[in-house]
């Protein structure tokens, strides 16, 4: 898919005169990425790498960079950073070059898999060698991104009759904010994590399939009409939780279905 693609980046550290990066151009947007921004502002404290500002947008979310380093060696520019969920790490080759700027074509991809592409213009300032110093950015090998740990909790209808609506509720907590499994805990739910599953039968035939995200308080809830001709026996609830900065879990729940 091709796609518009901005990026800009600023590298500007307290001395008066320092390097200036911005592009903007057109690039090849994979995965999930429509749109994509990296912006490293000129408040920068300290004149050496790497560098604890910066701000990564990708589609409408923002993400605040730090242990940002960068490196411009000979026809390559590269740069690294951490954005709390995820790494990014650019490079790009030199395309063309005049006495005032150069053109490089930049690669960024994060250590979801997610990638793009833009041109990008470096003015060709005037560097004093003493106050900037050229570090390697560091490498994805060996970094380890850690997920918080959730526990998924269900109150249901545990037994049902035919025509009667079986019910459930999702609640999704921090695993550390609620060690005793409380499952009407007022504090530590996690808000807007997607939780999908299904229901099975006696006869391991899905009957129900489901997907949506937690709500205010952490809650998700649903239900189903058990329809008049149901077969007798315990049935499965498989309930999927799954968000972004969080480990997945899954846990499954059964509920007995009688024509009384």
């Amino acid at each position: 898919m091709i796609m518009i693609g901005v990026v800009t980046l600023i590298l500007n550290p307290s001395m008066s005169q320092a390097i200036t990066l911005n592009g903007q151009g057109y690039g090849i947007v994979s995965k999930n990425i429509q749109k994509a921004s990296l912006v490293i502002p000129d408040k920068i404290q300290s004149s050496l790498p790497p560098y604890s500002e910066g701000k990564l947008t990708l589609n409408e979310k923002s993400y605040s960079l730090k242990n940002i380093n960068y490196a411009i060696q000979s026809k390559q520019i590269s740069l690294s950073a951490d954005a709390g969920y995820f790494l990014i790490k650019a490079s790009g080759k030199l395309l063309a070059n005049s006495s005032d700027a150069s053109i490089y074509q930049l690669e960024a991809k994060t250590s979801k898999g997610d990638s793009f592409f833009v041109l990008a213009k470096v003015r060709n300032e005037s560097l004093k060698p003493s106050t900037v110093s050229i570090q390697e950015p560091q490498p994805f090998i060996g970094t380890k991104i850690v997920n918080k740990s959730v526990i998924l909790l269900v109150k249901q209808t545990e037994r049902v009759g035919w025509k009667d609506e079986y019910k459930f509720t999702v609640r999704v907590f921090e695993s550390k904010s609620n060690p005793l499994s409380d499952f009407y805990k007022t504090s530590g739910y996690v808000e807007n994590i997607r939780i999908t599953g299904k229901i099975t039968d006696p006869d391991g035939q899905i009957i129900k399939t489901f997907d949506g995200k937690t709500q205010k308080f952490g809650y998700y809830l649903d239900s189903l009409i058990i329809p008049d001709n149901a077969r007798t026996g315990n049935y499965i609830l498989e309930v999927v939780a799954s968000g972004d900065g969080y480990n997945q879990i899954a846990k499954q729940f059964d509920f007995f279905v009688n024509p009384a």
